[in-house]
């Protein structure tokens, strides 16, 4: 009994020694993987520790998203402006539509937005109306009490209809605001720049759209009222000079040269010299040549002394240079143009349906009896009674002229308003 008590308890003693074996390998695989578990995090912690710091830029700031000690927040520096809807807020919903515009908001849904926000507000402003009586409701269910029967009843009727009336009557406002399409951009003196190649001019056109479009953000921004108006009108000076450079560099310096003479107010100068027929060539080479004169000899200040001895001399050198370009006829022509009396006969003669040939030739009368009023005033054996006769015999020919040429229809009109240069020849307008 004894041996066989031993062989079972052998048996069962070697069971166990087993059990306690395979307990023993698992603690020690699981304490290895805790070691390796450990480690691991340490070489983890190790590279994180050395990596550089790692700044990610978005649309709003710089930020640093590694090397935060703890109870420290993240440094951040300006990066791109903050937007803020609150820029676009107003209450004028006229206005709401143009600040959505500014930012390129596309029409559709600039009067979906604009619409619905409408409906809200006057949404709110109805319910403040009528939630006295709202919150009444079973009150009223309960004690059989119509609406109109309660005490502010038309009151509240009343006040809402006009609610709902100033609603539609803006909804209708708004419409015809957001039917309108936005006004194109329009080039200043745009004639000025239609000789370019067509990409060229768009890219003037553009950056000249540009600026504008910055002038009106500028000009908007300076009604705030911490508006600093010295550094905004120094933004508009800013964002001239960014035209420029740019339409500078667009151009070639022959194209930049004519832009500006096209421009330059000297450009326009045979306007108003009614009769005169100058071709494209010698318009532009008068223009220049008096752009020229004007940069040789630029004026003084407006109140120096010297500034009309300057003018008198510009046009002198201008007078020269034109009869130069355009010779002796035509530079008649030009003068004749800028009398006031040749601008008044054409008035008259055109005023009665006359050929323009009637005022040249009465103009020309005029030019003969200047002559004739020199003559006279430079003869020095004429005495004062001479030359009074003198006058008078000049005044009845020149009259006599007049009628001739004039013609007998137009004749009452031109004593009316033709001026007295033919009625009292030697005396100067105006002096009796």
């Amino acid at each position: 009994m004894v041996s066989e008590y031993r062989q079972c308890a052998g048996g069962d003693g070697g069971q166990a020694m087993k059990r306690r074996h395979i307990i023993l390998g698992f603690i020690v695989v699981n304490l290895f993987l805790v070691a390796g578990v450990i480690y691991q995090s340490e070489l983890i912690s190790i590279s994180v520790s050395t990596l550089p710091e790692l700044r990610v830029r978005t649309n709003l700031v710089f930020v640093v998203t590694n090397q935060v000690k703890p109870n420290e927040s993240a440094t951040e520096t300006s990066g791109t402006a903050r937007f803020h809807w609150s820029q676009l807020e107003t209450n004028d919903y006229a206005r709401l539509v143009e600040n959505l515009g500014e930012i390129g908001c596309p029409r559709a849904t600039i009067r979906d937005i604009v619409l619905a926000r409408v409906m809200d507000d006057y949404a709110d402003r109805i319910w403040e109306v009528q939630k006295p009586m709202q919150d009444r409701f079973w009150e009223f269910v309960a004690g059989g009490v119509r609406w109109n029967d309660y005490p502010v009843g038309d009151a509240v009727e009343s006040e809402v209809n006009a609610l709902e009336k100033t609603r539609r009557e803006t909804l209708a406002a708004l419409e015809k605001i957001l039917a309108e399409p936005p006004k194109p951009f329009e080039m200043p003196n745009a004639p000025a720049w239609s000789f370019l190649p067509e990409d060229k001019r768009r890219t003037v056109i553009a950056a000249y759209a540009t600026a504008e479009a910055e002038r009106a953000r500028f000009e908007k921004a300076l009604k705030a009222e911490d508006a600093d108006e010295k550094a905004i009108r120094a933004e508009v000076k800013r964002s001239v000079e960014l035209r420029d450079l740019k339409v500078r560099s667009t151009l070639t310096p022959e194209e930049w040269t004519q832009v500006q003479a096209r421009l330059n107010p000297s450009a326009r100068w045979a306007h108003n010299l009614p009769g005169v027929a100058l071709s494209a060539e010698e318009n532009q080479a008068v223009a220049l040549a008096k752009i020229e004169t004007n940069r040789e000899l630029p004026l003084p200040p407006q109140k120096d002394p010297k500034r009309s001895d300057v003018e008198k001399m510009r046009a002198d050198a201008t007078r020269q240079k034109m009869a130069e370009i355009l010779g002796a006829d035509k530079m008649r022509e030009v003068e004749r143009a800028g009398d006031g009396t040749y601008q008044q006969l054409r008035k008259i003669i055109r005023r009665h349906s006359k050929p323009m040939e009637v005022a040249n030739q009465a103009y020309e009368v005029k030019r003969i009896v200047e002559q004739q009023v020199r003559s006279i005033v430079s003869n020095p054996i004429y005495s004062a009674e001479s030359k009074a006769a003198a006058y008078r015999a000049l005044r009845e020919e020149t009259e006599r002229e007049l009628r001739r040429v004039i013609g007998v229809e137009v004749w009452p009109t031109f004593v009316r308003y033709g001026g007295d240069w033919w009625k009292q020849p030697g005396v100067v307008e105006g002096g009796r």
